[in-house]
């Protein structure tokens, strides 16, 4: 049965821009994004990679796990076995690659998709993605992204998530804006961040 140490060991093989922070995790940036795969072992008899991104833009204790998606579960006896095809599964569902530069709009475009499936529980995704632009620099980018915003959370004003903020979704949508818009302040919180959960020394990629 594969151990722990040769799991990690063998998927960072596979993904070699990615760098090992601990057993079963390895991550790399990308501008204000943490991107990478932790394999997520249950009960020491199966495990299940897991691709996610975090946003640094955002002020957390510890690191977040957004833009999740999951490859084939494998056993841990079936490891040798299973484990380059998983991984070439879940390099094509990926959101956001984890290799080279990426573009602004391909990273828009991940978000996007994940906004876009009903069975989502999560509306965070949408301050990120304002987050993303509003670090980037270019008015009519963010601009463009709080019009789609906007109109999406429209549908969704009666949910709890919404009801439960000062104002509803209007007041979360202000807020929202106004915290994207401070490009300056990003990269701020984005530095302190990177210092608070020591990941100055990932490698790191260009959002072009």
């Amino acid at each position: 049965m594969a151990t722990k140490k040769k799991i990690t060991d063998d998927w960072q093989q596979l993904f070699p821009e990615l760098k090992k922070t601990k057993l079963l995790e390895m991550d790399n940036r990308l501008g204000p994004l943490i991107t990478g795969i932790y394999l997520k072992v249950v009960r020491n008899t199966y495990y299940t990679p897991v691709a996610y991104v975090h946003n640094l833009c955002g002020e957390y204790s510890s690191i977040t796990t957004s833009l999740e998606c999951t490859s084939e579960t494998i056993a841990l006896e079936k490891h040798e076995e299973r484990y380059m095809f998983s991984a070439e599964r879940l390099k094509n569902k990926l959101l956001i690659p984890l290799k080279g530069d990426v573009p602004l709009d391909k990273i828009v475009d991940g978000y996007k998709l994940f906004l876009s499936n009903p069975k989502r529980k999560s509306f965070e995704e949408y301050k990120d993605i304002a987050l993303v632009c509003g670090w980037y620099g270019e008015k009519k980018i963010l601009d463009d992204i709080l019009e789609y915003i906007w109109n999406n959370v429209q549908k969704d004003k009666n949910h709890p998530f919404f009801r439960n903020k000062d104002r509803g979704v209007e007041g979360w949508f202000v807020k929202n804006r106004e915290e994207s818009s401070d490009c300056e302040r990003l990269h701020e919180i984005c530095e302190k961040e990177i210092q608070k959960h020591k990941v100055g020394k990932l490698p790191y990629r260009n959002i072009i």
